[in-house]
């Protein structure tokens, strides 16, 4: 069954696939196109430009560009992988994640470049973003180094805290985050069309937001600090800086009654909920009893780990509220604690810490957690899959779970085990995605 569980992953993941979204969101007739609800006159601009950013950066290019043809004057496009026959008209540049490096520098001067170069007030720009987009496009205010804000990013990241924090150090350290590239692009109109990987779909959070309002200040970013005893930990430059920032030393990222917004609009294409409802779907016509739980799930993996094997444990002893088998979808993006030296990324934590609470349970499972991207953490894999049969595998090569999970050793421990899903970048990301099937007894 592990690899059906891995074919509905698959399935899930196609169906956010920039072309498939584009095809069932964006329709053109004559000089109108019709965007969701949105609907623009491709008559009233001089030119269509196009600025893409995330992992899934150029097939959204390309998918508008399937849609719109020599209507886009010329574009360009940052990304993680290697784009191979790029569009003529389209600058293709790469960035790195999940940290900054000089790529990402690059990149983001490129953008400014491309902005102050070729943007009109009369232009139409769709601006793409997708996850990743972050890291992918960096360029930091002035004062603070490329060095700084990568090791600051890392040590927010490693505390525990969730993407709306990191997210809103970022925004504040960078000088096109949090509304600062709209204001470069501003008068002209802007469309931007996003694939979500953040808690509750909020665009200021998507790729820290460069061309949305931001409502976070430099006081939020030092409580952040505070909040996980990391003031210390940061490289000192920064810390001054933000703390300028709180004093009204330095001038706020872009908020929501800035002018620079007056010409601006906001898509979400897909989301989390979008992949679970297809699995689903998959499912059903497989014949399994389904339930979406959430697509928004949060918090520490280890902790969320307890919780859901909580609500295994219920339905396997008391059939309460789900009477077995039944397959349990969710998804949403959890953090990871790093204490140890292991390897590993936030869903391979979360399946061998629920490995280890359900241990005795008496009744068969499978348990799946992935990342949409193809990437979970630093590692090759997108997450893991296992089931019953894995205590055998443990017993056999004489493993001690709790040793790897002590160490956040989680991606070693899965591919001792072979249960790691290795899929390669997958060109979207929307967060993590998660079925938990129980069935009947052993």
């Amino acid at each position: 069954m592990k690899d059906l569980f891995v074919k509905v992953f698959k399935k899930a993941l196609e169906s956010v696939y920039p072309e498939n979204l584009f095809k069932e969101n964006i329709k053109i007739e004559g000089d109108l196109l019709n965007l969701k609800d949105l609907k623009i006159d491709l008559k009233k601009f001089e030119s269509i430009k196009v600025i893409s950013v995330g992992k899934a950066a150029y097939p959204m290019t390309e998918a508008l560009f399937n849609i719109l043809g020599n209507r886009i004057e010329s574009g360009i496009s940052i990304n993680l992988k290697n784009v191979e026959n790029p569009l003529n008209n389209i600058k293709i540049v790469y960035g790195s994640h999940p940290y900054p490096d000089e790529k990402s520098l690059e990149s983001g001067k490129e953008v400014v470049d491309f902005v102050e170069k070729n943007i009109s007030d009369k232009d139409l720009v769709f601006f793409l973003i997708s996850g990743g987009a972050s890291a992918l496009m960096t360029l930091p205010v002035e004062g603070i180094s490329l060095h700084e804000m990568r090791e600051t990013t890392k040590i927010v990241m490693n505390a525990g805290a969730n993407i709306k924090e990191l997210n809103t150090i970022r925004k504040h350290l960078s000088a096109l985050k949090g509304g600062k590239l709209a204001k470069k692009i501003y008068p002209a109109t802007l469309i931007t069309i996003a694939i979500s990987d953040v808690q509750d779909d909020d665009p200021e959070d998507i790729g820290s937001g460069p061309t949305v309002p931001d409502p976070s200040t430099f006081e939020d970013c030092l409580s952040i600090l505070k909040k996980y005893e990391i003031e210390d930990k940061i490289p000192e430059n920064v810390l001054h800086y933000l703390r300028r920032g709180a004093k009204g030393e330095i001038e706020e990222t872009e908020k929501p009654n800035s002018e620079v917004f007056k010409n601006s609009k906001v898509i979400v294409l897909g989301n989390t909920y979008y992949a679970l409802k297809k699995a689903e779907k998959v499912f059903k016509e497989k014949g399994f009893k389904t339930f979406i739980l959430t697509s928004n799930d949060s918090g520490e993996a280890k902790e969320v780990a307890k919780l859901y094997s909580a609500i295994i444990k219920e339905i396997a002893n008391s059939s309460n509220p789900f009477h077995p088998p039944v397959v349990l979808l969710t998804g949403g993006e959890l953090t990871v604690n790093v204490r140890g030296k292991g390897k590993g990324g936030r869903n391979t934590e979360l399946i061998l810490a629920m490995l280890v609470e359900l241990q005795k349970l008496n009744v068969k499972f499978v348990l799946l957690s992935g990342g949409t991207d193809g990437i979970d953490g630093p590692t090759d894999a997108a997450g893991a899959v296992i089931d019953n049969s894995i205590y055998r595998t443990i017993e056999e090569k004489k493993l001690i779970p709790q040793f790897y999970l002590n160490d956040n050793d989680s991606y070693s421990f899965f591919k001792k085990t072979d249960s790691l899903i290795i899929t390669g970048p997958t060109n979207t990301n929307v967060r993590d995605i998660r079925f938990f099937h129980i069935g009947g007894n052993r």
